[in-house]
């Protein structure tokens, strides 16, 4: 297990050789993708348009990459039998990753421009459905990332802001599944440990771990 070890280091910030370079690919790739979307009416065809229809897993890629950094240092914590990082503190930083940033394009958006979606996506996504948010109910989901999950609420405000409530989301699950992860080490139940931790297996065998 040793070598394993050595190689699940904290990424809490450092950066990790290879990925910015990843980054650099996904964000690029969601650029293209609402060019594609939002900016022309041309259908590309051949590899030009294969590249623009796969583009829009420049979000999964991100996604991805958010989830082996985020996940690393308390996995390492579980393999080197450590206290797990302060959940409070990770929340702390995710809230300051988020919050301030979508927080002032929202209101600048949604209360003085006008420039959101003020239904749902039953609504349909055209310009007659663009607006100013006046519902209390409707901004204050939106305010808590919790549009997604009210049926009428779904893509209203900021349409690109259903990948916030899906980070949110993993955001919480991330610490409870190291606690999962952590107290099956401790009772001897490595298998789970295992499918727990196989995410940040550089090399892609959860098999490899030997926890016992």
């Amino acid at each position: 297990m040793q070598e394993y070890l050595t190689e699940l280091r904290p990424s809490w910030g450092n950066r990790m050789a290879g990925i910015e370079g990843l980054r650099a690919i996904a964000a690029l790739s969601v650029v293209l993708y609402h060019v594609k979307l939002d900016a022309t009416t041309q259908d590309y065809t051949g590899p030009i348009g294969n590249l623009l229809a796969f583009a829009d897993q420049g979000l999964t890629l991100f996604f991805v990459l958010s989830g082996f950094l985020l996940f690393r240092p308390f996995a390492t914590a579980v393999l080197q039998n450590r206290p797990l990082p302060s959940v409070r503190r990770y929340a702390f930083n995710r809230f300051l990753r988020i919050a301030p940033a979508y927080l002032a394009i929202f209101v600048v958006a949604a209360l003085i421009f006008g420039a959101v979606y003020i239904q749902g996506s039953t609504h349909g996504m055209g310009a007659d459905n663009i607006g100013r948010l006046t519902d209390p109910g409707k901004i204050l989901a939106n305010i808590l990332l919790v549009q997604t999950y009210i049926p009428g609420y779904v893509m209203s405000g900021l349409g690109v802001s259903w990948s916030l409530t899906a980070e949110i989301a993993f955001y919480v699950a991330l610490p409870l599944i190291a606690l999962h992860a952590a107290r099956a080490v401790k009772s001897g139940r490595n298998r789970v440990a295992a499918l727990c931790l196989a995410p940040v297996d550089d090399r892609g065998r959860a098999c490899a771990y030997d926890l016992g």
